[in-house]
């Protein structure tokens, strides 16, 4: 099979470390309901029959739902809360792993012209300030901007959700969703334009990019505890927290991405993308670096929470709850990127990708248990 490189660095072969993880991974118990049932959902659009040939394997939109659903992931995430609230989100999710699809994929959103982007992204801000609408199967929709971004799947689970959370955490959800929405377009803008991040540049924009941030209302939603005031009342203790779990589930997701990023040739919106294109180093010594820094990350955000609970001891049972539970959100994260054959082929089986040398294969990813110092 011919093989690229995304830049002049004659490079086919990489060695990826074995990323090490502390946190322990869980998964919440009604996923095996919600993985039926979300997918049918999804499904149940015409918009996505629409988008299977962009962005769905060999076309087939059940290979692209099993090949790196949200369902999946989202139950590794949020491991707690009843299976309704499970379901919910588990739909807002598949919004937002198909939207992303869609976004990146080589087609009609990527070929429209940046004012039309934008317009996209706006109506998906201008459903999440209202109440949605429940979805008519009936009623079909000619609107270019709801098809760019899937807005009859987002406009139906937040009518949903809208009844279901309380109205301080249904407007953080809101507002932290605006917010990637938003960072979509710059992320667009700079996929259109070409331009070059370093990798501290890259860093901070990616941070918001992966959207991570609607996370930790999510939880609360999850939890069915609405925590603002006690979240207030210690902002800068939580803004570090969530600052440094933003950027290890940025880290680990470019670790694993990288190899279908750099085959797609599409951009250089990855971490080790922007340390090769920039400052010229291998992809090998690009990938260590990532995968030390989200391994530090990971380690600064155990002890940061081990001391903010150790010298807080007033802290109510909902708050440490919430604590042990964001957790799951880095562990989750983790355990997805590296199973998942949206990373790593549409015939990956799910087993975890482990340290070796990578071959940059177009199709999936073929990893050979080997010491490192053979690519020295």
């Amino acid at each position: 099979m011919a093989r690229t490189t995304l830049f002049d660095c004659g490079e086919d072969q990489y060695y990826l470390p074995d990323l090490k993880t502390r946190l322990p991974l869980r998964q919440h118990s009604g996923v095996a309901r919600t993985l039926g049932e979300t997918r049918a959902w999804i499904k149940g659009f015409p918009e996505i029959r629409n988008w299977a040939p962009f962005c769905a394997p060999r076309g087939d939109i059940d290979l692209w739902l099993a090949q790196g659903f949200a369902d999946v992931w989202i139950s590794h995430q949020f491991t707690c809360g009843n299976v309704d609230t499970f379901r919910i989100i588990c739909d807002l999710g598949a919004w937002m792993v198909m939207t992303d699809d869609v976004h990146s994929a080589p087609g009609p959103f990527r070929d429209a012209d940046e004012a039309t982007r934008n317009r996209a992204l706006d109506r998906a801000i201008e459903i999440l300030n209202g109440d949605g609408q429940e979805f008519d199967r009936n009623q079909p929709s000619s609107d270019t901007a709801d098809a760019l971004v899937l807005g009859r799947c987002l406009s139906d689970v937040w009518y949903r959700l809208c009844r279901s959370a309380p109205p301080s955490i249904r407007a953080r959800i809101a507002r932290a969703l605006q917010g990637t929405m938003e960072s979509w377009k710059a992320e667009a803008s700079d996929r259109g334009s070409g331009r070059c991040l370093t990798l501290d540049e890259f860093l901070e924009r990616r941070d918001v990019y992966v959207g991570i941030d609607v996370d930790f209302p999510v939880l609360e939603f999850m939890l069915g505890i609405d925590l603002h005031s006690e979240l207030e009342a210690h902002a800068d203790a939580f803004s570090k927290i969530w600052r440094i779990l933003r950027r290890y589930t940025s880290l680990v997701n470019d670790l694993y991405s990288f190899r279908k990023e750099y085959m797609a040739g599409k951009d250089l919106t990855n971490s080790i993308a922007a340390q090769c294109n920039m400052e010229r180093v291998r992809i090998s010594d690009a990938v260590r670096k990532v995968v030390g820094l989200a391994e530090s990350a990971e380690e600064e955000f155990i002890a940061c929470r081990e001391q903010f609970i150790a010298t807080h001891p007033e802290l109510t049972s909902g708050l440490l709850r919430y604590l042990e539970c964001l957790g799951d959100i880095a562990s989750g994260t983790a355990f997805y990127t590296r199973c998942s054959p949206r990373y790593h082929g549409v015939d990956h089986d799910w087993s975890e990708i482990g340290g070796g040398l990578v071959t940059i294969d177009t199709e999936r990813t073929i990893i050979h248990p080997r010491a490192e110092d053979a690519t020295r």
